[in-house]
């Protein structure tokens, strides 16, 4: 990203063009088609081939082209996806729908994707500083932040997927008002997220990654913190098929942890955690999910968490964030903070 935005500078870029995925491609061209026709093609697919072909076989002439290019779309993506291979070779149930389909004298229907509104290199830039304020069980601290790359599900989606981050040593440090003492809060060495969603075809399985280093576990005045590791995979889905709809997601959960502040310095939990991830306007996304974790091995303790986010681009490389997080249901009082990040 980075490179191309210096080539551009330096007027090295003659002309930029888009190419889709195949994803993107096999969604476009189910447009084509209503809701009955769509199951149908799907049922062909699903091997329920005889009754559901003899149905796309009377469907007007224009209908069936492009039932049978979605079929024939379908089993081609299938295909690339289940082997890795693109050899041009033909499978029996292929050669099936081409012979149909050349029967037909109607040329196939040319798939224009538009291309996204805003290229990635317009995007915000991908290091980011930032810097914040705190109130956490009655003490107000300020937090200073940096990272070198790349991308959040709460910084400004103008230019980025909005269903995947990537984070790479994501650098915070705090500064107790109070005590005026000043310490290294946490470094997030990777965070990766894909909440690819599914649909009655594409059967894609979200998951994360996150690995790093924490000050204390359950008490930030401790002087000790702990090394983790948490993995996560599960499921998400769009509430509509626009694709910048709503998109609910769930993950199955574990959590490797070792160092002072746990019993008997480690932790391994397992749990899950449930959320949304909304974008209600262009320059407003919002983030809300609850955590459960439940330890197993050496700190035993089971632990609630939510976490309600929210962020507003202010211009293409400012934005403010707003976070409300809580631990557990007990009485301790709610975590606020509201930063705002820099991007260069």
């Amino acid at each position: 990203m980075d490179t191309i935005r210096v080539l551009a500078e330096r007027n090295l870029v003659a002309d930029v063009k888009y190419y889709p995925s195949s994803s993107r491609v096999i969604s476009e061209r189910r447009e084509s088609l209503d809701d009955a026709e769509n199951k149908l093609v799907l049922a062909a697919f699903e091997n329920k081939w005889e009754p559901s072909i003899t149905k796309i076989d009377a469907l007007p002439i224009e209908r069936q082209a492009i039932a049978l290019d979605l079929l024939n779309d379908y089993y081609r993506y299938d295909k690339f996806k289940s082997s890795n291979r693109n050899d041009g070779s033909l499978s029996k149930k292929e050669k099936k729908i081409l012979l149909r389909r050349a029967k037909i004298p109607i040329s196939s229907k040319t798939i224009t994707v538009p291309p996204p509104t805003i290229r990635s290199d317009h995007g915000h830039k991908t290091a980011r500083a930032g810097i914040g304020e705190i109130i956490e069980n009655q003490t107000l601290y300020t937090e200073l932040s940096w990272r070198p790359a790349y991308h959040d599900l709460l910084d400004p989606s103008n230019g980025y997927t909005t269903s995947s981050a990537l984070e790479f040593m994501d650098i915070r440090f705090q500064i107790n008002h109070e005590t005026r003492d000043a310490f290294l809060d946490s470094v997030t060495v990777l965070d990766i997220v894909s909440l690819e969603p599914r649909d009655v075809f594409f059967n894609n399985i979200s998951w994360r990654l996150r690995s790093g280093w924490q000050r204390g576990f359950l008490n930030k005045a401790s002087n000790s913190g702990l090394t983790y590791l948490d993995l996560g995979a599960g499921l998400s889905y769009r509430l509509s098929k626009d694709s910048n709809a709503t998109l609910l997601y769930g993950f199955a959960e574990s959590e490797i942890s070792y160092g002072k502040p746990l019993n008997e310095n480690h932790r391994l939990a397992l749990g899950y955690q449930i959320g949304l991830i909304s974008e209600p306007i262009r320059t407003w996304r919002l983030q809300a999910y609850l955590q459960y974790r439940a330890g197993l091995l050496g700190e035993m303790s089971r632990n609630y968490y939510s976490n309600i986010s929210q962020s507003l681009r202010v211009t293409r490389n400012i934005s403010l964030q707003f976070n409300a997080e809580q631990l557990g249901f007990s009485k301790i009082d709610p975590t606020y903070k509201l930063s705002a990040y820099y991007y260069f």
